[in-house]
Order: C-alpha cells, then structure tokens, then sequence
C-alpha cells in the first residue's frame, strides 16, 4: 500500500482575504504536502472547432487527517487541479480519496 503512494502532491485550501481597497482577493494557503496515490484520465471530444471540449481528470488518495477536508485545489506534477469531491474510507487505516478537474 506504501508503495502505491509515490507522488508529491499539493493540497491547498481556497481563501477569500480582504486586500488593498476593501476587495477580495483569492488565495490558496498550503495545506500540505503529501506522498499520494495519484491516477489520471482525460476526455477529447470534437465536434468542429466550437465543440472542442477537453476535460482532465484526476484521483488522489493520501492518508487522513482533518486538516485535508479543507483542501479545494491540488497542485502535481506542475498541474492544478481543482477537487470536486472526496471521501473517506478504511476503519483501521483511514484515507482520502480526492477527485478533481485540470483548472485552467
């Protein structure tokens, strides 16, 4: 199972912070950075030049601890991926799986 998890991932939270002016400015403040099980898929479809649609997927799953929940974008590889979703599973041995989109 330890060998499964081989990549460097970054987990990363999506804040709103109060910038210069009173506006908002998004950040994303680490988490952490974690050895995770990492699998890709992507999705080409054309249908002519406007209905070229191109979707990157991935899953990560990394140990659990509770600060991860927090976690709104991964950074591997030098992609970001935006997560969508998550669980958890195991009872003794407790993980995370994320599932998440390429953000542009």
């Amino acid at each position: 199972m330890i060998g499964a998890r081989r990549h460097r991932i970054t987990l990363m939270a999506d804040k709103s912070i109060q910038g210069a002016g009173g506006r908002l400015q998004k950040s994303r403040p680490i988490i952490a950075d974690v050895w995770a099980e990492a699998k890709q898929s992507a999705r080409f479809a054309a249908g002519g030049a406007e209905a070229l649609e191109h979707t990157e997927k991935a899953s990560f799953t990394v140990p659990y601890l509770a600060a991860y929940l927090e976690a709104r974008f991964a950074e591997w590889e030098g992609r970001l991926y935006r997560l969508e979703s998550y669980s958890l599973t195991g009872t003794t041995l407790r993980l995370v799986n994320f599932d998440g989109v390429r953000a542009s």
